[in-house]
């Protein structure tokens, strides 16, 4: 039996989105639930990071393993699914025109996170 060898690499938010992959959540893994005050809390937390031009911010830490299915290009999330969620659907609000600067800045200060985070 030939042996598997783990390989990690550590890469932004933005790169993983890029490469247009699908995610997939287990059937062990629990539902979406983070509460609003979370997503609030997380979203306060990148809006300082913008703030202070800091865009190498740690958005915490996600396990993935690459599935090797050419024919299908996935992930399945072994840790980190609430926080790649809610990245993906702020980041989807950015790019819609939505931004985040409605939901917290105030006076807005006009950058995104996809300007910002997601290259």
């Amino acid at each position: 039996m030939a042996k598997q060898q783990m390989v990690s690499e550590t890469r932004g938010i933005g790169q993983l989105l890029n490469e247009r992959r699908y995610f997939e959540v287990p059937s062990h893994q629990r539902d979406f639930a983070w509460p609003l005050g979370a997503v609030e809390q997380y979203i306060e937390d990148i809006v300082g990071a913008m703030a202070e031009s800091d865009s190498d911010y740690f958005l915490g830490l996600i396990v993935l393993v690459d599935t090797e299915d050419d024919a299908s290009k996935r992930y399945e999330i072994l840790d980190g699914q609430q926080r790649l969620a809610t990245t993906t659907m702020v980041s989807l609000l950015s790019v819609s025109g939505f931004g985040i600067m409605a939901w917290t800045m105030k006076p807005p200060k006009y950058k995104t996170i996809s300007s910002v985070f997601l290259r």
